[in-house]
This record gives structure tokens, sequence and C-alpha cells, in this order.
């Protein structure tokens, strides 16, 4: 009994201790001294992702209609919070002298007249290594209660990821950080226009 007691414990924590942890992040260069808070604060609220998707582990296509959740790699905290950490991040290092983006909720107290909705339907990568991103987002003028830009979004980039080794899934977060680059920079622009 002693004997089978010393097994399971090494099967199940020798199991426990071999996970891989990665997250997204800002590729547009943060410039030193730049971040000024401006009168115009705009919200980035919380991102909605597809169910298959808003998981810790990385989740990538096998075929058409198979997707593999890889159980032993993981993304390090909520997805959903670092895809809009990057975004709001990108945003204000976009605009910072026109404009204050804050993710939401916030602790700090914020005065948003705008604010920014994101949903994404696909963020994965397939077996050749195309990374791709699909969904909309959406900017909500919170005085009138009005949408004022809405807009469908599809990004795809990549191609050479195609092993399952750790440096596979570094290019994989890279990839899939340079398309949120893309998608603030879309947004910026429409921001630029009110």
């Amino acid at each position: 009994m002693k004997y089978l007691f010393t097994l399971l414990s090494i099967l199940f924590f020798g199991g426990c201790g071999s996970s891989k942890f990665y997250h997204l992040y800002p590729t547009i260069p943060a410039k030193e001294g730049s971040f000024n808070i401006s009168k115009n604060i705009i919200g980035v609220a919380e991102v909605k992702l597809a169910d298959y998707i808003d998981k810790p582990q990385i989740v990538t296509q096998k075929s058409q209609n198979a997707l593999e959740i890889r159980e032993k790699e993981n993304w390090a905290g909520d997805f959903a919070k670092n895809i809009q950490s990057v975004i709001t991040q990108d945003l204000n290092r976009l605009l910072s002298k026109k404009y204050t983006f804050v993710a939401l909720p916030a602790e700090e107290v914020t005065d948003d007249k705008y604010r920014i909705f994101i949903s994404i339907d696909r963020f994965d990568s397939n077996k050749e290594g195309l990374v791709v991103i699909d969904g909309r987002w959406s900017i909500k003028n919170l005085n009138s209660g009005k949408i004022i830009k809405m807009r469908e979004f599809h990004y795809s980039l990549g191609g050479e990821i195609k092993s399952k080794d750790e440096d596979s899934l570094n290019t994989l977060a890279q990839t899939k950080s340079m398309l949120l680059e893309r998608l603030s920079r879309d947004i910026a622009k429409e921001v630029k226009t009110f």
C-alpha cells in the first residue's frame, strides 16, 4: 500500500510541475516620458472572447473542425485581460499626446466619454502556423448612448509555427502580440477622427 501511494504521488506531482506559461505584450515601443494624463479619457472595456479560446490553455487548430487544447502550455493569467491590457498600452503609446486609455474596470476614477468594446471570435493558429484573429470592435459615446464607430476585423500572420516545441510557442505569443498591434493601430485611426 505504501508503495502504491508513493508511485501515485510521483505520477501526480511529477506531471504537475511541467507546465509552461506565456503572455502577450505590447509591440509598439514605449517612448520614455511620453505618457501624459489627458482630459480625453477613453475606456477600454473587458474583451469578450469566444468560449473555445476563453481558456487558460493555448488553443490551436488541428484541422477545419478540430481543435487542440494544450494542457501543459498555458497563458499566464486571464487571457482576455492580457489582451485588454496589451491593446490599452498600444493605444496609449500611439495616441499619448491627445488621449489617455484606461482598461476597465479600473481602480482609479475615470471620466470616460467614450468606450471601446472588443469581441474576438477567433484567435488561434493552424497546423501550418498561420495565426488568425477575427472579431468586431465598436466605440460608444457614453453621453448619447450611441455607437459612433463599429468595424469587423480579420488579420492573419505567420506560417512558421509548425512544431510543438517551446520556440514555436514563443513565436506564437509574439505573432499574436503583433496582430493586436494591427488591431490597435486600426482603432487608433478611427479615434483620431473624433
